[in-house]
């Protein structure tokens, strides 16, 4: 497959870490690797749904506190 490959395309690839994933895993890169994307790991997702339970919170708080200001009743 590397010969099939042109050197730019090598250089780009290893940038990406595709070889990487070639070595751990013993398998070709998904698209998404190949795209240089990569995939959260568990602590990384779970992080991120807590960042955005704590934004919506604010928000939450901040709407109800300009409601409450335009004389508006929350329950």
């Amino acid at each position: 497959q590397l010969k099939a490959m042109a050197p730019e395309d090598v250089v780009r690839a290893d940038a990406l870490g595709q070889f990487e994933c070639l070595k751990q895993f013993g398998r070709d890169p998904i698209d998404a690797e190949r795209r240089g994307e990569r995939w959260a790991s568990e602590e990384e997702a779970i992080a991120q749904m807590r960042a955005a339970v704590d934004e919506a919170d604010k928000q939450r708080q901040a709407n109800r506190a300009a409601a409450r200001q335009q004389g508006l009743e929350i329950n």
